[in-house]
Parts: C-alpha cells; structure tokens; sequence
C-alpha cells in the first residue's frame, strides 16, 4: 500500500491566538497527567499507546501538551519535538533541523470535539516553539486526513514536503520530496 502525506510549515513568530472552548484547558503535562493517560485515554488509544506517551516525557527535546477539563480529566494531547523533524509511525526522519519544532502525535477524544481543542494544542505548541527559539513549526499529516489537512491549513500551516511512504505490513519506507 502506498500513503501519501505532507510535511506542512509555518514561522513560529505569528500568534496564534486560538483559545479552547471554556472550561477546557490547554498547558503542558504534568507528572499527574502522565499518570492519568491509561485510566482517561486508554480505551481510545492503541495499546501500549499511554506508555509510549510516558516514555516520550523523558526526552528533554520533546514537550506534551495536554487538553484537559478542571478536574483534570484528558481530552486530547499532542507533542512538539524541538531541533528534529521525525515520525516514527511513517518512519520519516528528517535529521537535526535546529531552528525547527516538529507537532506530531495529534489526538482529541471523539467526545470531546468541536470545542476548538485541536487548534488550541497546535497553538500552545507553536508559543513554546518560539520560546524555544524556533523559527519554524512542522507537522506532518496524511493526504487521506481531510480533517487535519483543513485544520493545518487554518492555523497558518503551508505544504513545504510531499512524503511517500510504502507501506508492507509493519515494514515501511518513506521517502520525502521538496525543499
């Protein structure tokens, strides 16, 4: 099976001010999200998805960002990672891009939708990629996401790379063109 998606990019020096529906919330995670991902999430994640989140904690160049109700509760999440632009799931790694914050692993629960969630992650993401001293915010998204691809769109995101991937079972190979 062939996949195709797009590598789409915009500066970091932009505001994005996209704010969640009230009462959710977006900031980073914190230990007591990490701890709650399996219990909130899990029955809509893959399995071994919640530790995988946990493992990738440990990086210091990754942050996660949480979309979250008062109490605490998980709707959503997604990560940047700083200087690198990669994807595990497409095996896709662009090598060190030191001025660039890749956005990967995107999700809002189904229950939890259309409440400007998805827009508010990107957004944080893109303020802490700034901080950071990123000029350039990436993320990649599937051609067949018709969803994403508008919500990318709409936060200021531009095609940049075509990625190819081809896809044997687990095996994959990804190959990636444009600038």
């Amino acid at each position: 099976m062939i996949l195709t998606s797009r590598i789409y990019t915009r500066p970091t020096d932009r505001s994005m001010p996209v704010q969640p529906a009230a009462p959710y919330e977006v900031r980073p995670a914190t230990p007591a999200d990490l701890a709650r991902f399996a219990s909130d999430l899990g029955h809509e994640l893959r399995p071994g998805k919640a530790a995988l989140i946990r493992a990738r904690a440990e990086d210091p160049q990754v942050e996660l960002f949480v979309a979250a109700l008062p109490d605490g509760t998980l709707c959503g999440f997604g990560h940047v990672e700083f200087g690198r632009v990669r994807d595990a799931h497409l095996r896709v790694d662009l090598g060190p891009r030191p001025s660039t914050a890749h956005l990967f692993d995107d999700f809002v629960s189904p229950t939890h939708r259309g409440h400007r969630l998805q827009g508010a992650l990107v957004a944080a993401r893109v303020s802490a990629a700034a901080e950071r001293g990123a000029t350039v915010a990436s993320i990649l998204v599937e051609d067949s996401n018709h969803a994403s691809r508008a919500s990318v769109r709409r936060a200021g995101f531009a095609p940049a790379q075509r990625v190819i991937t081809l896809r044997l079972g687990r095996p994959r190979m990804s190959w990636v063109h444009g600038s």
